[in-house]
């Protein structure tokens, strides 16, 4: 059997690639467009934190709750709660990670828990993935 180039199976799996990072970068510039009074700061990011936040970033849950954040100046987690349907433990998991990676901020305020998106943090590791 002749395979034309583009018909060889392994290029299902080279599309299916190329689709996925058009979907991340697509994700990632909704949350970019979001201007802030912080945009122009920048982070010094270490390796080790460029991993935490590549795999804060991998869980697409996680990655959409970072965008709801991003697109308000702060968000507490019962507004999360109720446009995520996931367990309110699930949701402190996914938080503390965000939190370790250093993409927010989480304020305590007696029960309450209020997250802000850090822009700074965010467009330093932008920044380093495009000296890939």
């Amino acid at each position: 059997m002749v395979w034309h180039w583009d018909e060889h199976p392994i290029w299902r799996n080279v599309y299916a690639a190329i689709y996925f990072w058009i979907v991340l970068l697509e994700m990632i510039g909704s949350i970019t467009n979001v201007p802030t009074a912080s945009q122009a700061k920048t982070a010094r990011l270490s390796k080790r934190q460029m991993i935490l936040i590549s795999k804060a970033l991998s869980d697409p849950r996680r990655l959409g709750i970072l965008q709801r954040i991003a697109a308000r100046k702060c968000m507490g987690c019962s507004a999360l709660l109720e446009s995520v349907p996931i367990t309110p433990a699930t949701m402190s998991h996914h938080l503390k990670e965000l939190e370790a990676a250093g993409l927010i901020d989480t304020r305590r305020e007696g029960k309450f828990v209020t997250a802000t998106f850090r822009r700074d943090v965010w467009n330093s590791y932008l920044s380093k993935l495009s000296q890939i």
